[in-house]
This record gives C-alpha cells, structure tokens and sequence, in this order.
C-alpha cells in the first residue's frame, strides 16, 4: 500500500467507513451524515493519481428525500467533479483525496436541502444524461417532413461481420437515408425497409423532469402525462402533429428539442386509441354531437393490447452541428466556392481542413463546390507527408483527393471537384467563379506568377498563400486582397539584387540546410508532416477570418524550430517597388 494509499485509508477510517473486500479496487463502505440526514455509501479506487476520480456511490436514497436526485448515474455513481475541466495534480494526493471527500459532502448537503427548484435546473442541464435511450438515433436534417429508419449495421471493425446492432437514421429524403446507410455499414434486414414519420416538438420550459415516482418512461401514457405536466404547450403541439401522422400510421418517432440536447421516443398507438382520437377530430371539426373527448384524455388511456414504446438517445449529425460545432460563433464554409490549387502535402491538409468546416457542402440554395487542382500523379515518396494512402498511389492528386473527402462526407449534398488538367497561369477566367483561391503548391515561381495575374485580374476576388519554409522548420501564409502586401511583397533585393526574405528567417549564426537532391527534378527537404499541417492549419484559419469579415492579420507565421527567428504576424504593406503589385503596366 503506497504512502497515499494509507492516507486514504486512515482518513476513511476515521470518517467511519470500514473497508471491504475487493479483488482489484480499494473498496469502504460506510455512513456520511450531513444536514441531519444519513446517506449510506460505497467509495472505491485504485489508483490514486487522479485519472480517475474516487468513486462515490449512494447505496439507497435516505427516507424522506425525493426519489430522484440530479447527478445520480443509474448504478448509484455520483458526479461530483467534471473531469474535463477539473485538473488535480497526482503529485497531492492526499488534498486530492480530501476535495474530492468535500465535493461529495457539497453534493449530499444539497440533497438533504431538499430544493426541489434547484433539482429542477440541475435536472434540466444535465437532461439528456436522465433519459437512458435504448437505441442512438442521428438526425442527418431538419427539413421538414422527417422519417425515421431503423436499420442494422455491422461495426467498421467487424471484418467478419458476426454482430449487428439497431440504429436509427432521421432523414430528410432518401438520398440522406441512402448515404447514411453506406457509410455506416448497414445489413439487409426487413425493417430497413420500413420508415416511420417523425414528430419534433420544442421543450421551452426548465423543469424537464417531473419528479415521477417512476423513471425512466416506458409507456404512451407515462411519456403523454410527463410532457403534458412539465410543458403544457409542447404537450398541445405534439397532439397537433399526431393528429395529422395518425392519418396513416400508428407509429411515430418523437423527436424533443430540449436547452440541454435532443431526445427521443418510438410511440406506438392502439388501434382503438387510434379511432377514438379520429372520431374527437371528426367531431370537433363537424361539431355535432355531443362534445367529444379531448385527444389528451384520449392519449391517457391504457391499451388493451401491448403498444410498442422505447425511448432513443438523440444525437444531431447534420451538416450545420457538425461544421459549426467546435467554432466560437455559428460558421462554417458551406455553400462557399473555393478553389485550391495544389494537392501535395500542404494541399492535402489544407482540403482535409476545410472539408470539415463544410466546404465542399452544397446549401439550400445549391451553392458551394470545393474544386481541387494539381495535375500530378502521388507517388510513395509523397506518402509520408500526404493525406492519402497506398490505395491512391498512381493516381492523379487532385482527383485522388476529392475521391477521398466524397468517401469521408457525411453530406448527401457534397460538391468536390478534382480538376487535372495543366491550367495556364495567364487564364484566371477559370477561377472567377469563386469567392476565395488558395494557393498550396509551395512553389514560389508558380506562386509569384499566380500572384502577379492575380492583381492584374478585375475578376478574381481573394487570393491565399500558404507554404512550408526554411526546410520545415517554418511554415508561412498570406492573404492577398489588394489592400496590403502581396505574396511578392515578402521578398526583398539585398545590395547584390539578390532576394531574400522580407521577414528573416535565420540568425546570422544559423544557416538554411541544404535540400536532399536525388535524380534530376526531386531534390527535397526532409521534414515531418507535422510542418505540412501546421501550414494547412494557417490558411484554414485565413478562410475562416476571411469569411467572417475580419482577416487581420493577413501574413502570418509559425516557427517550428528554435533556430528560426520570431516573426510577429502584422498586415505589412505593399511595396512601391514590387514588381508584382505596385508596378503594374
């Protein structure tokens, strides 16, 4: 038992907790009062370096308390810490151990409180952690009308394809279902045939769990009465879009929008539920008769026959969750047009990257293409610094690379191109279609000549550099809009009219190393991919800045190594003797 060990230990101990067998874990059981109140525990560990919290877990909910307490896991576990956020530093384990003693106290002191205002909050940010589905379903749109399919699909990593297991796909139209169904590997099964109309109804209201004495839901009635008593208006629109979907069908999916994430349920009706609620509508509607039962009522009623009834964990997988979700602020690249030019290891990256803020991804109004240009083949030299894989080897770079990202996608609605056709630098006509032009090939000539038609163009709208210098150990990148510098602005003529780098690169101590030549036309400087990322992750950030109205600073710069001099990224200006941008003839 180490030192830390035993400090647990005896601090328990003399807490009153007694230690109980355990083949693995460092197991107590015991009593912790707090408020007046006796809750009875069972604390377990193993390793005391704060990976893993201690465990804390409530044996039975002390008499006179409510049955449903927040932060509770079905085993009884308590969260009392975010481990996400929360770093305890292993090298004091023994205050570790004592916070995390504390937390829990904190924790159990709220339950003897009572606040039933207070669970309601915590309950209603916490929500989607309470609802136990037992299916995942993944909603690919919200245009409506949604169906639902469910479908078996065997695991990426079952070769053999032994196991399957249910899946539930929300969808938009079949074109949705049927890209959802490729990429997730699914099985022929009858049910995958059989869709089932969707209802989505908006909870606005905090307290989403009524302290039932029953929890999970797991009846029509249960799931009516819960959302009738936490939201009635929610309750009123979901009977709106019953009615409509009883028409022709007796199953739906629900589908309910909540602050804290999306969850949901399978309700099947009774066919004599069923009736009764068409006869309430036709009443209502003809107004004869006597007054009709209100389709709540009706919905209360228990069935003479088993319904179907399950509830599922919701999870979004649109397009706009999955492109918008790690920004600060709602944005993405799609239904942007974008062009790269340049498919090698910095392009790669830089495709991959901007793949998954959406570019490529059409929107509503049809709009967004992703085109890809290099007219090179990938070979296995390439491979070691390049997205791409042996399969594509042979292959030309920018085709390669647009197959790859279609096969990656999500999105029923992509719009990669590969083009691998030699283009002119002259003709920029081809590039005035699009709202941003990248530049990646790493190449300055090409780089300086694109740049130089780039400001003698009236069509062409933003134009970014980005590239890997001083063999690897800096990577470089700038954002042309004719308002500052240009990628030629950043060379400068020494008293020899030799160029050299605007912004320094090395010390006068360090020198650039030499390029591995090899035969005629592949000389190249050895560096990791890592250099090539961090390039791509550049212009990524320069599309994003761009695209939200604001990319200051338009050069940029990240040194990769201490022999490379500090370069602050700034917006530098044009220079009046630049060849490229200020003398234009």
């Amino acid at each position: 038992m180490t030192t830390a060990h035993q400090f647990a230990h005896n601090f328990l101990r003399e807490k009153g907790f007694k230690r109980i067998p355990s083949t693995f874990l460092h197991k107590y059981e015991g009593i912790m009062p707090v408020k007046n109140t006796e809750f009875s525990l069972e604390i377990s560990f193993y390793e005391l370096d704060f990976i893993d919290f201690p465990e804390y877990r409530l044996l039975n909910i002390p008499e006179g308390l409510n049955p449903h307490l927040p932060h509770v896991e079905p085993d009884g576990s308590l969260c009392y810490l975010d481990k996400e956020f929360i770093y305890l530093d292993r090298y004091n384990p023994e205050d570790n151990f004592v916070l995390c003693f504390q937390c829990v106290e904190n924790l159990l002191a709220s339950y003897a409180e009572n606040d039933t205002r207070k669970f309601s909050q915590d309950y209603a940010d916490e929500f989607t952690a309470y609802w136990q589905g037992k299916f995942f379903a993944y909603i690919k749109s919200w245009n409506y009308p949604l169906q639902a399919l469910m479908f078996d699909r065997y695991s990426i990593l079952d070769n053999a394809k032994e196991k399957t297991e249910h899946e539930i796909i929300i969808f938009n139209n079949q074109q949705e279902a049927n890209t959802w169904l490729k990429l997730r590997n699914a099985a022929n099964t009858a049910h995958s045939n059989k869709t089932i109309p969707v209802i989505v109804t908006k909870l606005t209201q905090p307290k989403l769990i009524r302290l039932f004495e029953k929890w999970p839901l797991s009846s029509r009635q249960e799931f009516f009465a819960w959302l009738t008593a936490i939201d009635p208006s929610a309750a009123q629109s979901f009977i709106s879009s019953l009615l409509t979907v009883i028409k022709n069908n007796r199953s739906s999916y629900v589908v309910l929008q909540t602050p804290g994430g999306n969850v949901g349920a399978l309700i099947e009706i009774d066919k004599q539920i069923v009736e009764a609620l068409k006869r309430s509508q036709n009443q209502r509607q003809n107004k004869k008769g006597n007054k009709p039962a209100s389709p709540s009522s009706i919905l209360l009623r228990k069935s003479l026959v088993k319904e179907k009834f399950f509830l599922i964990n919701v999870r979004d997988a649109s397009d706009s969750r999955i492109t918008t979700r790690n920004q600060d602020k709602e944005f993405s690249l799609v239904g942007k047009k974008i062009a790269l030019i340049g498919c090698g290891t910095v392009g790669s990256f830089t495709a991959l990257l901007l793949a998954q803020l959406g570019a490529g991804i059409q929107d509503n109004t049809h709009k967004g293409v992703l085109a890809l240009f290099d007219p090179d083949i990938l070979m296995p030299d390439n491979l070691g610094r390049h997205v791409l894989n042996m399969s594509y080897v042979g292959e030309n770079k920018a085709l390669a690379m647009a197959d790859f990202l279609t096969n990656q996608a999500v999105s029923n609605t992509i719009n990669f191109i590969g083009n691998n056709k030699r283009f002119d630098v002259k003709n920029l006509a081809l590039f005035s279609k699009y709202e941003l032009i990248i530049d990646a090939t790493g190449n300055e000539a090409f780089s300086t000549s694109l740049s130089h038609y780039y400001h003698r163009s009236e069509t062409l709208n933003v134009l970014i550099h980005g590239w890997v210098i001083a063999a690897g150990k800096a990577v470089r990148a700038i954002l042309d809009d004719r308002t500052g510098a240009c990628y030629r602005c950043l060379r400068i003529s020494n008293q020899d009219g030799e160029l050299q780098e605007r912004f320094k690169l090395f010390s006068k101590d360090k020198e650039p190393p030499d390029p591995i030549k090899r035969n005629c036309g592949n000389a190249y400087f050895p560096y990791a991919s890592g250099a090539s990322a961090s390039a791509a992750a550049l212009i990524q950030q320069l599309a994003i800045d761009y695209f939200s109205g604001n990319p200051s600073p338009r050069f940029r710069h990240s040194s990769l190594s201490l022999d490379v001099q500090h370069t602050k990224n700034c917006n530098p200006q044009k220079l009046d003797i630049c060849p490229c941008c200020s003398k234009i003839l």
